[in-house]
């Protein structure tokens, strides 16, 4: 397999920034799962599904990472890259926040 048919096999994924941007901001300083989860409901209701499929995309992609031992999720250097993005797309668009969508890929 070549370099161009692994780029084709990657998807494009999306994700809403105001989870995302959640998320991260909860694991600066290292959070538990139900943490994550407060945090979220506090500004976005969602289901523990979307939160536990946000967390693995995110595990699994180096933007956060899951300590087994202390059972708490950091923010990795690709997730403060991340969320300067966010940050930088929420000032320069007009549109609600709530419609801003992340594409990663």
């Amino acid at each position: 397999m070549n370099q161009e048919d692994t780029r084709k096999k990657k998807e494009t994924t999306y994700l809403k920034a105001s989870i995302t941007e959640s998320i991260l901001l909860s694991c600066l300083n290292g959070s538990l799962f139900s943490e994550i989860e407060t945090r979220l409901q506090a500004i976005r209701p969602s289901s523990e599904l979307i939160l536990k499929e946000y967390l693995q995309y995110l595990v699994n992609n180096s933007f956060i990472s899951y300590h087994r031992i202390k059972k708490i999720y950091m923010v990795e250097p690709r997730g403060l890259e991340l969320l300067y993005i966010i940050y930088t797309q929420r000032n320069l668009r007009a549109q609600d926040y709530a419609d801003l969508v992340i594409k990663i890929g």
